[in-house]
């Protein structure tokens, strides 16, 4: 018995694309660094970040299994993204399976012309290894803003369960139940990345030239690290600003312009003037820069959220585009939005109206704020609402007041 199913994610996650202006690109250059410390900080937080959203035991353990996969690939360690999760994974020591294993009263079916293996076995069996794949792929993207950026997600994904087999001897006279294949979970690999446009298989050399990426992120961090937290994190929204332009051609909506490098962080961090990138390579930048810093207050998390912005523009209709953006949670405990895309030059957010701002509205309709008389409104995406809590997404009324600093809303008449 093999099941297989593809799944190509939503149209709302696939592309971001944002409701922008236009803003002004200015390059930085840099030495190489040695990253190894900084990636293994960034890697358990994408760990932390994806486990503390899933429910289910099995959820987790594969959700550990495919991130440490990816990054091999991401890293240039490894180049096949069809990714087998084994029995290991999963944390099961053993390989045979018998009816008292599983909690069955018999393996096989009689009633008919040839034994089965009974409908209840195949599910017990299958249930050890079993996941709610569409959840778990979908938290990696949302929580892994490095290690997944040769995945296309335009062109989805393929899973499958194992066939199963049935075996019996001296040793197991009533038979035992084992796993004939693998959980295989395959991923598209985008034609930036691809060795020879293979489906499946990255081209090693390409992907450990990301690297320098990565040092010129590390160097950013490593340039603001004796600020304070909010400092830190005003310092990566104008570092990003700096280096990133918005690539208004991939982020046209009638866009041909395949999924790629403009939907990831690698294009913020390359120095080169001349790669541009669309709300998600924003996103995904800060939240990456978050990942690998140290911050005071242990209570500082940034996760990347997708959905639809809202923007009303000067004499026409409001502006409406898919989008990503990020929320951050602060040391008081509550959550704000930081959309650097629109916090851009000659954004509406510019500088900093939408940088750990205050929202009035719910997770479940939307939330909006008034800047310079102009509505700007975010609703939260199905897949967001769906791997991340209501409390995770739940935004402050008020803009973010760093400690120490005078905090007006506080003496608001009522």
């Amino acid at each position: 018995m093999k099941r297989i199913l593809s799944i190509v994610i939503s149209l709302a996650l696939v592309i971001s694309l944002c409701s922008v202006f236009s803003n002004v690109s200015y390059a930085l250059g840099g030495d190489n660094l040695e990253n190894a410390k900084l990636e293994e900080t960034q890697l358990v937080r994408s760990l932390d970040s994806g486990l503390r959203a899933l429910d289910s035991e099995q959820d987790r353990k594969a959700y550990e299994a495919l991130l440490k996969k990816a990054t091999k690939v991401a890293n240039g360690e490894e180049t096949s993204t069809i990714f087998e999760l084994t029995l290991e994974d999963f944390g099961i020591k053993h390989d045979k399976f018998s009816a008292e294993d599983l909690g069955v009263s018999d393996l096989l079916d009689y009633s008919g012309a040839e034994p089965v293996i009974t409908e209840a076995a195949v599910s017990a069996l299958i249930a050890l290894v079993d996941f709610d794949y569409e959840r778990v792929v979908t938290q990696l993207i949302h929580s892994a803003p490095y290690e997944l950026y040769w995945f296309d997600k335009t062109k989805g994904y393929n899973y499958s369960t194992p066939s199963i087999g049935y075996i019996s001897n001296e040793e197991y006279p009533n038979g035992y139940l084992y796993l004939q294949s693998n959980v295989v979970v395959e991923m598209t690999v985008s034609a930036a990345y691809s060795l020879n446009s293979a489906q499946y298989t990255t081209d090693k050399g390409i992907c450990k030239g990301v690297q320098t990426s990565l040092t010129k992120a590390a160097q950013i961090v490593e340039k603001h690290k004796a600020k304070s937290d909010y400092e830190k994190l005003v310092a990566y929204k104008e570092e990003i600003c700096n280096l990133a332009s918005y690539d208004q051609e991939a982020g046209n909506k009638d866009s041909q312009t395949p999924y790629g490098n403009q939907w990831q962080l690698i294009w913020v961090f390359d120095g080169d003037p001349t790669t541009n990138v669309v709300c998600e390579g924003y996103a995904k930048a800060f939240q990456y820069l978050c990942q690998i810093s140290e911050f005071a207050s242990s209570s500082i998390e940034c996760i990347s959220v997708n959905g639809i912005m809202y923007n009303e523009a000067d004499d026409a209709e409001p502006v409406s585009e898919n989008h990503m953006w990020n929320i951050v949670t602060m040391e008081d405990g509550l959550n704000y939005i930081v959309d650097i895309t629109n916090c851009d030059e000659g954004t509406i957010g510019e500088p900093s109206s939408l940088f750990l701002a205050g929202m009035t509205g719910s997770v479940l309709e939307q939330y909006d704020k008034t800047i310079s008389n102009k509505s700007v409104i975010y609703v939260y995406g199905y897949d967001t609402r769906m791997i991340f809590s209501q409390e995770a997404l739940t935004l402050s009324g008020d803009d973010y007041e760093p400690p120490g600093r005078f905090n007006c809303n506080e003496y608001k008449s009522h």
